[in-house]
């Protein structure tokens, strides 16, 4: 945020505005001209600080608001209400108005909440498209993507399986794989027995010797 000009109200601005503004004043001493040649910019000071403990009394070395004079109090309150569009009474106490405040952010946090939860069913609906064109909710295709993965781990030989085992995504495993599975099949038919041969096991089997004792 930029120096805060002539004309900037804490108790106006924006819930942001007032941290801004506060660093300014910590760190260089900056206020705006207006505010020191009217009383050297304690009146803009105590307000920030006012408004800064208010809507983010998380910022370090800020004053309890509660220690802040009553109508540097109400000020504050009155802009934070007025900024979410929450009429303010001249007779309502100063722990009215800090209840109203409260009620107020509790509903903009309870709006935000289900907000999100509206965004995440959305996310949930929305379709998408996945592995072989694959056309779903994010979690039906994550679960047929998940399918095809376990699938392409066991391409159906041994060969096939060690191969699968160095790809990456499902489409590599699915190509070594399937390489995995031709090699252990060329292997297969290169140890296997040639044409006209007699295969491991054929032909005729061997006559048992027999022997007799003397």
């Amino acid at each position: 945020m930029k120096a805060p000009s002539d004309g900037f109200d804490p108790a106006r601005a924006s819930d942001k505005e007032p941290v801004g503004a506060y660093a300014w004043l910590k760190r260089g001493g900056e206020v705006p001209r207006g505010e020191v040649a009217r009383d050297g910019g304690s009146a803009y000071a105590r307000s920030l600080e006012a408004n800064v403990s208010l809507r983010a009394p998380w910022v370090k070395g800020v004053a309890p608001f509660e220690s802040f004079p009553a109508d540097v109090q109400r000020r504050a309150l009155e802009g934070a209400l007025g900024r979410r569009s929450v009429k303010c009474e001249a007779s309502e106490t100063l722990p009215e108005l800090r209840a109203k405040y409260e009620r107020a952010l509790d509903t903009e946090r309870r709006a935000s909440l289900a907000a999100s939860v509206k965004r995440d069913e959305q996310s949930g609906k929305q379709k998408t498209i996945g592995l072989d064109g694959r056309v779903g909710t994010r979690e039906a295709v994550e679960a047929y993507e998940l399918e095809e993965y376990v699938k392409a781990l066991n391409p159906g030989t041994t060969a096939g399986t060690i191969a699968a085992a160095f790809g990456g995504d499902v489409e590599q495993k699915r190509r070594l794989g399937a390489l995995g599975n031709l090699a252990e099949g060329a292997l297969g038919a290169e140890l296997g027995p040639k044409e006209g041969e007699p295969g491991f096991g054929s032909g005729p089997s061997p006559k048992p010797e027999v022997r007799f004792g003397k």
